[in-house]
């Protein structure tokens, strides 16, 4: 605001004024970026989320908007939870494939376990 501006001891060091609204600019273009990709992913979330059964803790959510993918961490309650849980995953609308490495079958029980969704390309 020009006024606030003016009333600051800013004002009175016209380039530091300048260096502020610089500051503030860069700050709120940030805050667009984050909003902008939160309305991206947040329908992924819920998709994928969705499909959580019992027997199924997620303890990590992570997105790579560049790879256009998640990874998900957790635990299963039985290796038979765990492969319902990948299969509902594989069977969603949004997700293009499910990576999991082998040793997420080690346990039969209290199965810790990490997932890399491929998100299909949407419109």
């Amino acid at each position: 605001n020009l006024e606030t501006l003016r009333r600051s001891s800013d004002y009175k060091e016209p380039s530091a004024g300048v260096q502020r609204v610089t500051l503030l600019n860069k700050l709120l273009e940030q805050v667009v970026l984050f909003e902008d990709g939160a309305q991206k992913t947040a329908p992924l979330l819920k998709e994928i989320f969705s499909r959580t059964s019992s027997g199924i803790t997620l303890t990590e959510a992570s997105y790579d908007a560049l790879a256009g993918g998640f990874t998900l961490r957790g635990r299963a309650d039985t290796r038979d939870n765990f492969l319902g849980y990948v299969d509902e995953l594989g069977k969603s609308s949004v997700v293009a494939s499910v990576d999991s490495p082998p040793t997420n079958l080690l346990a039969e029980e209290n199965v810790n376990f990490t997932l890399s969704l491929v998100i299909k390309n949407t419109p």
